[in-house]
């Protein structure tokens, strides 16, 4: 028959059995490959998380300066208005201590030396000078002129 075959008694292994033996071989080998391949991508990956974690942590860091900052800049500007509302209410105090102070010796003056203006045409006709009136462009041209003024202009004329 043929050649010689090695036997068959289970101390030898088949051809089949080297062939499963092979194909679980390469198998594991692929899956070890997988598997380094899919670790080393996590360990990239937790790098990349790592140094994106630092960077968040000093912009983290940068902010909180700032607020810091800020709110002691806020604190002073708080106090200072505080500091500048009270000067202000003394001010007003003060003033309207001298203005009280200054209308009663104002009216205190004019109990003792009263004065009567009179005015007299004569008078009025020599120092006041009518202006006279802008020529009307519409009916609505004498609008812009205040009420003590046609006043004035009407008692001058004597009306």
């Amino acid at each position: 028959m043929g050649g010689v075959h090695p036997p068959n008694d289970g101390y030898h292994a088949t051809p089949d059995l080297y062939l499963q033996l092979s194909r679980v071989l390469e198998h594991e080998i692929w899956n070890h490959n997988q598997t380094r391949g899919e670790l080393s991508n996590e360990a990239n990956r937790r790098v990349e998380l790592k140094r994106q974690l630092w960077k968040q942590a000093q912009d983290l860091a940068q902010w909180q300066e700032a607020c810091r900052t800020v709110y002691t800049s806020l604190d002073k500007h708080r106090a200072q208005e505080t500091r500048l509302k009270q000067e202000l209410a003394e001010a007003k105090a003060e003033l309207a201590t001298v203005n009280e102070e200054n209308s009663s010796q104002t009216l205190s003056s004019i109990e003792q030396s009263p004065v009567q203006f009179q005015f007299s045409d004569v008078n009025l006709g020599r120092h006041a000078r009518i202006l006279p009136k802008p020529q009307k462009q519409d009916e609505d041209s004498d609008t812009w002129r205040l009420g003590f003024i046609q006043d004035i202009e009407e008692h001058l004329k004597g009306e």
